[in-house]
C-alpha cells in the first residue's frame, strides 16, 4: 500500500481525484460526507464524463484506485460483519465505471459467494465485466464454475466453458470441461487438472484462501435436487 503512493503521478493522482469529490459533494450542499467515507469508497456518486475529466484521458488510473479499495475492503479481517448489500452496492458503483481490472470483479465475486453464501452476487458482478473484458477467459471460467458446481447447471456451465475456451491463452481442460455431459469424472488424470484449474481461477494472491472450498466443490457430486439457486438475505448485520 505504501510503494502506491510513493509513486508520484499516482499519489498526485489521488489527491487530484479526492478533491474533485469533495468539491462535487460541496457544490451538490451535499456536507455531511467525510474524506474518510470518500477514499472508503472511491468517487462512486461522480459520473463517468467528470471521471474522465479528473483522469485526464487514462481511466486506468482510476482502475489503480478501485483495484486498491478492492483489496482492502475484501480483505478486512471483519469481512463478514459487514452488510453484502452496502457491499454489493459500492462494487456495483465502480463497475458501472467499466474498469478493466480483473481483480476488481474476482475479489469481491469471491468473497460474496465464499463469505456472505451469496453466488447469485457473485455471478451478477462477473456477468457485468463480460463485456468489459472480452479478452479475458478467466470471468466466463468462473462463471461456469459457478453454474456447475455451485449451482448445479452444468448446461448452463458449459458454455461458459465454451466461451472461455474460445478465447486466447485459456487452459486446454475447460473444453474437456465443455465437452462432458457431467462436471465430474472419475478419471484420476482429472485430478492434475482439476489443479491447474482451481490454479487458474484464484492464483496465489488475495483468493488463495478459498482454495480448499473450490476443490471440494469440485470433487463432490451434488444430490440430485432440482429447484433454482438462491440466496439468504442477511439478518442483523451492521454496515
Amino acid at each position: 500500500m505504501g510503494r502506491f503512493f510513493k509513486t508520484p503521478i499516482i499519489g498526485a493522482f489521488v489527491s487530484i481525484l479526492v478533491g474533485g469529490a469533495l468539491l462535487h459533494h460541496v457544490s451538490r450542499g451535499q456536507l455531511t460526507y467525510s474524506p474518510h467515507e470518500i477514499a472508503s469508497s472511491p468517487l462512486l456518486t461522480l459520473k463517468k464524463p467528470m471521471l474522465d475529466g479528473l483522469t485526464l484521458g487514462m481511466p486506468r488510473l482510476y482502475d489503480h484506485v478501485a483495484h486498491i479499495w478492492v483489496l482492502q475492503v475484501f480483505g478486512d479481517p471483519e469481512l463478514k460483519y459487514k452488510n453484502p448489500l452496502v457491499l454489493k452496492q459500492k462494487v456495483v458503483g465502480i463497475l458501472n465505471l467499466t474498469p478493466k481490472d480483473e481483480a476488481i470483479y474476482l475479489v469481491p465475486c469471491f468473497s460474496f459467494m465464499f463469505e456472505f453464501s451469496r453466488p447469485l452476487d457473485c455471478r451478477e458482478i462477473l456477468e457485468m465485466g463480460l463485456p468489459v473484458l472480452r479478452e479475458s477467459w478467466l470471468i466466463p471460467t468462473v462463471l461456469g464454475y459457478i453454474e456447475s458446481f455451485r449451482f448445479k447447471n452444468h448446461a448452463k456451465g458449459r458454455e461458459f466453458f465454451r466461451m472461455a475456451s474460445n478465447i486466447a491463452g485459456a487452459p486446454p481442460y475447460l473444453r474437456t470441461l465443455a465437452d462432458r455431459d457431467t462436471p465430474y469424472s472419475n478419471d484420476n488424470n482429472d485430478e492434475a487438472r482439476r489443479d491447474s484449474l482451481i490454479n487458474s481461477m484464484i492464483g496465489a494472491g488475495a483468493l488463495a484462501p478459498y482454495r480448499q472450498l473450490m476443490e471440494h466443490d469440485l470433487t463432490s457430486p451434488p444430490p440430485l435436487i432440482e429447484g433454482t439457486p438462491s440466496q439468504p438475505e442477511p439478518l442483523g448485520v451492521s454496515p
